[in-house]
Order: C-alpha cells, then structure tokens, then sequence
C-alpha cells in the first residue's frame, strides 16, 4: 500500500479527494453505506433547520418529479419531493392541526356550494328544454294561424276571411 501513498509531509493533509478514493478502494460498501447515512443525516438536518419541508398532494409531487423543467436532483426543490415529516412541537402540532381542520371546513363548503349550482344548472337546463318545447307548440300554432305573431288567439271570422 505504501507504493500508492503520495510523498508528503506531516505538516500538510493530504488531498481530500485522493483519500476518498483510497477508502473507497480498500472497503467500498462500508465507506459507500457510511457516506448515504451521513448524507440523509444531513440532509434531515438541513430540512428540519431551514424548514425546507413541504406537504404537497400526490399528484403534484409526481408532475413535480416527471418534470423536465425542474431539477430534482440538486438544490431547493430537491426537498419539496423528500418524504420527511418534520417534528413539530406541541403548539405547532396543536396550530397545524386547526389549520387543517379550517382548511377542511372550506373544502366542505365549496363542495357543498359547487352541489347547489350544479343543481340550479340541472333546474334551468330542465327549463330550457321546457322553453324548447313550448316554442315548438307556438310555432306550429302560429303557422297554423291559430295566433298571430304577439301570441293572441286569433278570432275563426278573421281565419275565414
């Protein structure tokens, strides 16, 4: 080993990336599992500290990662699609969760109101077919000169003559 060792004195370090492949040679999976471990410690670190966590849905998460536009693999965004639940404290818990739960509240009552339009929509479409029909009727009866064009019943004396 000592023939692959570089000439230097104890006074300087050696280069860091020669050494960390020197280590990566002699015990490879060791040194690559410590490193992963050391990484995702990390990285955990780094989210928990610059509150870097995100909750985002599902799907987002994946138009997020299939995204040719954004780098996932380097930097900010990179911590937005971790699976990390951050540890809150009890106050934050306690907030979080009435947020949620407002958040919720609002979601019930856009649906309930999307429901009650899309009702009213079904009512003046049922209307409309109505209007439809009635038009019809008037027409025919209009063609057959039983009304004239504002909808009064014409007398059968002025139909003869």
């Amino acid at each position: 080993m000592n023939q692959f060792l570089p000439e230097f004195s104890y006074d300087k370090e050696p280069n860091r990336d020669w050494l960390c492949n020197l280590v990566n040679t002699a015990v490879e999976e060791k040194f690559k599992n410590f490193i992963s471990e050391q990484r995702k410690k990390r990285e955990q670190k780094i989210i928990a500290h610059k509150n870097l966590a995100v909750d985002a849905l599902p799907e987002f998460v994946n138009i997020f990662k299939k995204s040719t536009e954004v780098s996932t693999s380097r930097g900010k965004s990179y911590f937005v699609t971790r699976n990390y639940v951050p540890v809150l404290s009890k106050k934050r818990q306690v907030e979080f969760e009435k947020k949620q739960k407002q958040e919720e509240e609002r979601h019930n009552e856009f649906t309930d109101k999307i429901k009650s339009i899309e009702e009213e929509i079904q009512k003046y479409e049922s209307k409309e077919g109505e209007n439809d029909h009635n038009r019809e009727i008037l027409s025919k009866l209009f063609e057959m000169q039983v009304i004239d064009g504002d909808g009064n019943l014409i007398k059968s004396e002025e139909k003869s003559s």
